[in-house]
């Protein structure tokens, strides 16, 4: 599959030569003797300032970004969670009790089987 190619216009610091990339940090386009790469061939860039900014808050980012996979333990969490269905159950029980007038969810589930069966 053939790569679109983006029209990046003319380098900020040369008018006249056509941009071959733009700055990972700050965007600006850049010719190919205006590019500075960034470690292990990772981005172009139009400046060390720009460079090295953007390790910076890469390796911050490393740092104080929070970890998605990190699962705790919560016992409260836990209680609200279930105590939470609980009262789901307990309102979805009452309503079928009203529906059917029947006590066990045997008997309600029937009762509502047999109104749906009735209806076709």
């Amino acid at each position: 599959m053939k790569e679109i190619e983006k029209d990046l216009g003319f380098c900020y610091k040369h008018p006249d030569i056509p941009a071959s990339a733009e700055c990972r940090e700050c965007g600006a386009p850049i010719c190919k003797s205006c590019t500075i790469h960034g470690p292990e061939g990772k981005g172009d860039f139009c400046s060390t300032t720009c460079r090295d900014s953007f390790y910076e808050y890469q390796q911050w980012l490393s740092e104080n970004a929070p970890n998605p996979f990190e699962h705790r333990f919560s016992l409260w969490a836990w209680i609200k969670h279930l105590s939470t269905l609980f009262i789901l159950l307990a309102i979805i029980w009452g309503a079928l009790y009203v529906m059917t007038g029947e006590l066990t969810p045997t008997a309600q589930f029937r009762s509502i089987f047999d109104l749906i069966r009735a209806l076709f």
